[in-house]
């Protein structure tokens, strides 16, 4: 607004200066009209010349008024022109500005409408929360009266773990259905604060390994370990674990350490071949393959299916070494 407002006084100042230049030329322009008056005996003018100065002088006052009207006219034209795009512009400005506050208004009754969501979803939350307390006190007096029994059936599930086969072997029906009881009767125990054994965190890492989350296999291995060291079946079955998550290096220094414990472990030293192939180091992976068939010769009809020697399957080498 102050930018317009000094255009405008600027054109009215040049609108008085142009009225002040042609007052000046036209005072100027009559100096030759005001002529003596000498008396007739000694005047070198007649009466012709006389009209002829006057017509001159009326013709030019003519065209300088329409010069001046001219000039005006555009001033007026200008100044128009400016007042109206002033306007257009106002307009699309206040126009933007509703636009603007519009969307701002929306935006806060969306807000509100959140905060209103979100109120009910803490009221909800809160409500849920007293009936898992509720929940919870009553498992507590329930669970603590069975503490000694599910203890017991642990006990057989585990010795029955022990005789599942490897990971790289399917499960029957009826091991399933004991491993996911196994599984219910840890997660029991470890919600009473009961200490696992070993075995528990060997039988929860397969449960993840066999649902193929081997991050989480990985840390019950780990958790196996950290409580009985020299755990063979644990080693191993970390190897598997770092093997599917593609480091393959640490894979083989499990392998290595359930060997170590366990000399005659035949699966580890056929986990330990297919490291080596996936790393495509041929001369190691046909090697340790013949350990572990001198070991166990069923690895010898399994390496053949295995597409963990699938690059192999048609190489002189690792032909004599399955034949």
């Amino acid at each position: 607004m102050g930018k317009r407002r000094e255009l405008l006084i600027r054109l009215v100042l040049i609108v008085v200066v142009i009225g002040c230049l042609t007052h000046t030329s036209w005072g100027q322009e009559n100096y030759p009209v005001n002529v003596s008056h000498p008396s007739p005996a000694k005047s070198d003018f007649s009466q012709e010349d006389i009209l002829n100065q006057a017509q001159r002088s009326f013709d030019r006052s003519i065209d300088l008024f329409n010069t001046v009207a001219t000039v005006m006219g555009l001033l007026v034209a200008l100044i128009t022109l400016i007042v109206a795009i002033g306007g257009i512009l106002g307009y699309f400005k206040s126009r933007q500005l509703e636009k603007y506050t519009e969307q701002a208004k929306k935006s806060a009754d969306q807000l509100k409408g959140y905060e209103d969501d979100a109120e009910k979803i803490v009221d909800k939350l809160e409500e849920f929360e007293s009936k898992i307390d509720e929940i919870n006190e009553k498992v507590l007096v329930v669970g603590e009266d069975k503490l000694p029994e599910i203890e017991e059936e642990l006990d057989g599930l585990r010795e029955t773990a022990r005789d599942f086969p490897p990971l790289s072997e399917p499960f029957s029906e009826y091991q399933k259905r004991i491993s996911n009881e196994y599984g219910k009767k840890i997660e029991f125990l470890e919600a009473f604060g009961v200490p696992l054994k070993p075995e528990d965190y060997l039988s929860r890492g397969s449960d993840f390994y066999r649902s193929k989350e081997y991050g989480e296999a990985l840390k019950a291995y780990n958790k196996a370990i950290e409580l009985k060291h020299d755990y063979d079946a644990a080693w191993n079955n970390r190897g598997l674990a770092l093997a599917k998550l593609y480091q393959y290096d640490e894979a083989l220094k499990a392998y290595d350490k359930a060997i170590e414990l366990k000399h005659d472990y035949a699966t580890a030293w056929y986990n330990k071949a297919c490291a080596y192939s996936r790393k495509d180091d041929k001369e190691n992976a046909l090697k340790i393959l013949s350990e572990a068939i001198d070991l166990d010769a069923k690895y010898k009809e399994k390496a053949k299916r295995d597409k963990a020697f699938i690059n192999y399957w048609n190489d002189d080498d690792f032909k004599r070494v399955v034949s």
